[in-house]
């Protein structure tokens, strides 16, 4: 009921209000969304924020497979550079991937925002993909 009664109230200017104070109804959330997006993208663009984090650290794709051969390649520290390797260039895409992001926040209509904002934990992340 909650979730109906947030829908109804974003979407209300909507029907009432004209494209501009449409787009002043939309604007708190895009602001919360975008300065959310960039928050997140400054700290994962931080040196050393991938391999720092166990719940985004990469390593090398299919190296679980590969057994044997990967216990030379870590005796070697190949394995070790390939990871931090991977890593730096995820934390360069995403500090890439802030001006995209923010332009595809800029452009949400308010109907995506009140989509955003009564979709769940990840409405907004399905949006931006």
């Amino acid at each position: 009921m909650r979730t109906q009664w947030l829908m109804a109230a974003i979407l209300m200017p909507a029907l009432l209000f004209s494209p501009a104070a449409m787009a002043k109804a939309a604007a708190p959330i895009l602001d919360l969304l975008g300065n959310a997006s960039d928050s997140a993208l400054d700290k994962l663009s931080k040196p050393g924020a991938f391999s720092a984090d166990k719940a985004i650290r990469i390593t090398l794709p299919g190296a679980k497979k590969l057994g044997g051969v990967m216990k030379y390649t870590d005796k070697l520290g190949v394995t070790d550079k390939l990871n931090d390797n991977l890593n730096r260039a995820a934390e360069s895409a995403a500090a890439a991937a802030k001006p995209i992001f923010r332009s595809a926040i800029d452009k949400i209509t308010l109907q995506d925002a009140a989509k955003i904002v009564t979709g769940g934990d990840t409405a907004g992340t399905d949006y931006l993909q």
